[in-house]
C-alpha cells in the first residue's frame, strides 16, 4: 500500500477563503463551526468527544437505526459499481459500515469522504480502507456551506475512476447502467452537493424513510 494519500481541496477551503471566514467569525463574535476541528489536535479531540457521547457510538438502539437505514439504502441500489459520497464524513465509521454492507452484497465500491477538515477526511479514508481499495478512495476537503454557489463541487467530474462514468442511483431495479457494468453513484455523482441534498430531502419525504450518512 502506498504511503501517499491524494486529497482534493475545494476553493472554499483555500487559504484566502479560510482567512475571510476567520475574520468574519471575529467580527460577528460567532465562531464558524469549521474552526472547531481545523487542526490535527482539534480533530483528535472532536473524535474522542464523539466516541464518548454520540448516541450512534454509545446507544445500541441508535446504532440499529443506522444499520436498518443502511440496509434499506443498499436494497435500492442495483448490483454493480457504487460510489458513496460521505457528506460531513467525520471519522467515517458509519460510512464504512455502509460500504461494507454494499461490498458484502456484491457491489464494487468507491468512496469520497467529504469534510471541512483535512485531518478528518484522512481519518475517514483510513477507516474505509478496510473495505475500499486506496485507488478507489477520493478524499475531498470542502466547506459544504459554499457547495451551492459559483464554486459548486461537481463530484462526478472530480472523482470518477478513469474509464468509468457516474450515474445517480435509480429508484427501482433493472437499471441499464447495472446491466452494462457502468458505475452507479450513491447518492449522486453528477450534481452539486446542494442539488443532491434537495433531491434527498424530497425522496425522504416521499418515502417516509429517515437515515443519515455522516459521522
Amino acid at each position: 500500500m502506498s504511503s501517499l494519500a491524494h486529497i482534493a481541496v475545494h476553493h472554499s477551503q483555500f487559504p484566502e477563503q479560510v482567512r475571510r471566514d476567520l475574520l468574519e467569525s471575529l467580527r460577528t463574535r460567532q465562531v464558524n463551526h469549521k474552526f472547531h476541528y481545523d487542526s490535527v489536535k482539534q480533530t483528535q479531540k472532536w473524535l474522542a468527544l464523539h466516541a464518548a457521547y454520540s448516541p450512534s457510538r454509545t446507544d445500541s438502539d441508535c446504532a440499529a437505526i443506522y444499520d436498518q437505514g443502511f440496509a434499506a439504502a443498499a436494497a435500492r441500489v442495483p448490483r454493480g459499481l457504487v460510489h458513496l459520497l460521505g457528506l460531513g464524513c467525520g471519522g467515517g465509521q458509519k460510512d464504512t459500515r455502509l460500504l461494507k454492507l454494499l461490498q458484502e452484497s456484491g457491489r464494487e465500491v468507491s468512496y469520497t469522504p467529504c469534510d471541512v477538515s483535512a485531518a478528518m477526511v484522512l481519518v475517514a479514508r483510513q477507516a474505509a480502507l478496510s473495505v475500499v481499495r486506496p485507488e478507489n478512495c477520493f478524499p475531498l476537503v470542502c466547506d459544504l456551506a459554499w457547495a451551492g454557489g459559483p464554486e459548486a463541487v461537481d463530484v462526478g467530474q472530480a472523482f470518477q475512476p478513469a474509464g468509468q462514468r457516474g450515474f445517480q442511483a435509480p429508484r427501482s431495479g433493472g437499471s441499464k447502467a447495472a446491466r452494462t457494468g457502468r458505475q452507479e453513484c450513491l447518492p449522486c455523482a453528477l450534481a452539486s452537493v446542494r442539488t443532491w441534498l434537495k433531491k434527498m430531502r424530497r425522496s425522504v419525504q416521499n418515502e417516509n424513510v429517515q437515515f443519515e450518512i455522516s459521522a
